[in-house]
């Protein structure tokens, strides 16, 4: 590629994001939206995508003609191209702040903004907070900036995300020798992997997991350079904090260090005890179990492991998912569709990972010196047999989650297979895998119906009804919902966790569960039943949202729970009184119709 056109390419990307800015800007959100690619006007995605797709092709196309001088001191081309793709990947990933989304996340999100609210609040973290050092990071920054805890949160996460791209390149220091092996390697981090991980978002949501994962790079990096004293001083200080922030990460930490250690005993001929460290897993190990031993969770997960072996319970992940698929009525054609789009640039990376395993243990004399790279490939192997056994086993957490950490190590790995590619003259192969997979991130950044999922948006609105709701209920009546929005999420948001904990009219979802009214019926029993009074005990308030209706007619109408008239009905229902209504939330109060 000559320069002239190259550099041509490149005002062209600059220009493109900037009207694509333009674009965003003059079409904000007003109210809840189904799906935000929808609700953007669909020529800002191909302006960005276009920018995107320079970027990568400055970037790669700079292995062909630069060869191992790509990133010297004498040619930083390579510099503005990846400040391309940062910039679109800025934008992607803040997108949901540029419309004015006033909150992103419904779920765990929310609960995790009520830990940070009680920090704030009282200094104190609670005492069922298995993870409080991403609470303590959060309140800090809100408190020393003077910035409110929601804005805080909305924006780490991307922050973060961007950050795991430096902490990428730390890893191909000590995993590559060549500078082309780093840039295609940079290329590959630029790729929104972890979109499904968590129901709203690893990318988006400021949360203890996404968090800890977008650092997790940086820890494999002082592993491989802890022989320094200041950087093992680090990465001590880290082990120790490490279990703080996510249980399921310091799980996989542990089973990679392992790795690398049994590798190090492996290579030795088994001769040299002494090549397997133990420190690094003793510090991780013995912090981690003093700390999670100490919470109701880990007996928990140890009580389902133990029913699961002695067959008193056969809930397995595998079961549950099988179940999911029997209830949402998916072909086998659909199947695939939705695991591709879920799952489609982790899979094809795992795939090429695997591939470059092979490479490296057929052609071991090509690759004397990387033997970084093979500690990489062992741990990833071990990383899917502890998959598969999540898959199979119920530990009480999601397994899914567990694929993040392959896609990190299959960013390192695939590297070794592009490099063939490449080297074949198929640097345009090269860019359409690595951009393909960078648009299916990107479409699977934000929940919405392409992939049967519900945007997780929150608007203004919304909060405004749920504060207002959560000041003037009565105490006494109980509340009854459709499911997909749990009212004491938004308590959390609101007013804290410890709030919600103090009000014996507010269930968690432990308790919902065990409540059979706090569960609307499907159709609301209007196929039963002429009102919905005949479906409950005693009176109970009711709310439903935007969110509510669009999920169930338009997300998942095939699930058959709740239809447009269902809704329609619920507006002329004699047993019903609507008491609060702002065109996002509505609040009823249902009249029991059974005597008693």
């Amino acid at each position: 590629m000559k320069s002239k056109l190259e550099l041509c390419l490149k005002i062209v990307a600059f220009l493109l994001i900037i009207i694509s800015l333009i674009i965003v800007y003059l079409n904000p959100s007003v109210g809840y939206e189904v799906s935000i690619y929808k609700s953007t006007p669909f020529y800002f995605w191909i302006f960005l995508l276009c920018s995107y797709f320079i970027g990568f092709a400055t970037l790669l196309y700079q292995l062909n003609y630069n060869n191992d001088n790509a990133t010297t001191n004498n040619n930083k081309e390579w510099v503005t191209s990846a400040l391309i793709l940062i910039t679109c990947n800025v934008i992607f990933l803040y997108l949901f702040i540029i419309k004015g989304y006033a909150f992103y996340g419904r779920a765990d999100n929310l609960s995790h903004l009520g830990y940070v609210i009680d920090i704030y609040n009282s200094g104190y973290i609670s005492e069922e907070n298995i993870y409080p050092l991403v609470h303590i990071l959060l309140s800090i920054i809100s408190i020393f900036s003077n910035i409110p805890s929601t804005t805080v949160m909305k924006f780490l996460a991307g922050f973060c995300s961007i950050l795991f791209i430096i902490n990428i390149y730390l890893v191909t220091l000590v995993a590559f020798k060549k500078k082309t092996e780093v840039l295609i390697t940079l290329a590959s981090a630029n790729i929104l992997f972890f979109g499904s991980f968590f129901l709203e978002g690893y990318h988006i949501s400021s949360v203890p997991n996404s968090i800890t994962d977008f650092m997790y790079p940086l820890i494999l990096y002082l592993y491989f350079k802890k022989s320094n004293v200041s950087y093992n001083i680090l990465f001590i200080i880290i082990l120790l904090a490490f279990p703080f922030f996510h249980p399921l990460s310091t799980i996989s930490l542990l089973v990679v260090f392992l790795a690398f250690e049994f590798y190090n005993l492996i290579e030795s001929g088994l001769k040299k005890p002494s090549s397997f460290s133990t420190r690094p897993l003793v510090i991780l190990f013995v912090t981690f179990l003093v700390w999670i031993s100490s919470f109701r969770m880990f007996n928990n997960t140890l009580w389902r492991i133990s029913s699961f072996l002695i067959k008193e319970a056969n809930n397995s992940p595998a079961t549950d998912v099988a179940g999911i698929i029997d209830k949402m009525g998916f072909s086998a054609f659909e199947l695939i569709e939705i695991i591709l789009k879920l799952y489609g640039q982790n899979l094809l990376f795992l795939f090429i990972s695997f591939v470059s395993i092979v490479l490296l243990i057929r052609n071991k004399d090509e690759y004397i010196g990387y033997v970084n790279l093979y500690k990489f490939g062992f741990a990833q192997v071990l990383l899917v047999v502890i998959f598969v056994i999540l898959f199979l086993i119920p530990f009480g957490f999601n397994h899914y989650r567990w694929i993040s950490y392959l896609s990190i190590f299959s960013i390192i790995l695939s590297t070794v297979t592009l490099i063939k590619i490449q080297k074949k003259g198929l640097i345009s192969l090269v860019i359409i895998i690595i951009f393909i997979s960078a648009m299916t991130g990107v479409f699977n950044l934000y929940n919405s119906p392409y992939k049967s999922q519900p945007n997780q948006q929150i608007t203004i609105a919304e909060f405004d009804g749920f504060e207002w709701f959560l000041k003037n209920k009565n105490p006494n009546l109980k509340i009854a919902s459709v499911q997909s929005v749990s009212f004491y999420r938004f308590v959390d948001g609101i007013s804290g966790v410890s709030t919600r904990e103090a009000r014996s009219d507010i269930s968690n979802y432990t308790v919902t569960k065990k409540d059979s009214e706090s569960i609307l019926p499907d159709h609301f029993n209007y196929t039963k039943f002429e009102n919905l009074g005949y479906s409950f005990s005693e009176d109970r308030y009711v709310h439903f949202s935007h969110y509510d209706l669009s999920l169930y007619t338009e997300v998942w109408p095939r699930l058959g729970r709740y239809t447009n008239d269902d809704f329609a009905q619920i507006e002329n229902d004699s047993s019903i009184e609507k008491f609060y209504s702002n065109g996002d939330v509505n609040f009823y109060k249902v009249c029991s119709n059974i005597k008693r």
